[in-house]
């Protein structure tokens, strides 16, 4: 009887053990670290305000840069706010497709940080990683679209009337 209560106790304990193991190693990372993640066409959030991509200038017309308030006033054009999540894959599918182009001619994509830009997050009514917000020279939202279902710059464009 004592044999098999501590073979029961001993079993318990495992299966406890096990469990938060596999808790833990199935909890997402803040940043997941991939060769996509890594790239040196990536933002870092230590970079100023400038273009991801410089070697796809040439290649496209149109700009994928950090998110700063200045910048958006005195960018010409049309300027999308893309709220990405390094954790979400959508987010990363969505942004794969930005950097391979071509964006058009006269737009601007603003990467904004979803997880650190609440007060963006809570002006614009985000509550969704890959929301695009299309916006005026002061910031005002124009227009705005959440491409979770269909994360592509295409699918971005033709919602928002590209």
């Amino acid at each position: 009887m004592v044999n098999k209560k501590i073979i029961l106790v001993i079993f318990v304990l495992i299966l406890l053990i096990a469990g938060a193991i596999a808790f833990v190693a199935l909890q997402p990372t803040s940043h997941p670290q991939t060769a996509f993640e890594t790239s040196p066409s990536q933002p870092t959030e230590t970079e100023t305000p400038q273009q991801l991509a410089p070697e796809q200038a040439q290649a496209t017309t149109g700009k994928y840069v950090h998110y700063d308030q200045a910048a958006v006033e005195n960018t010409p054009g049309r300027k999308l706010l893309f709220f990405h999540a390094a954790w979400c894959p959508q987010c990363r599918n969505l942004e794969k497709t930005i950097l391979e182009g071509p964006i058009p001619n006269n737009v601007t994509i603003f990467k904004v940080n979803y997880d650190s830009a609440t007060a963006l997050r809570q002006k614009y009514g985000v509550t969704l990683q890959t929301t695009i917000i299309e916006v005026d020279d002061q910031g005002k939202a124009i227009k705005k679209h959440v491409a979770y279902n269909d994360p592509t710059l295409p699918a971005v464009l033709k919602a928002l009337g590209q």
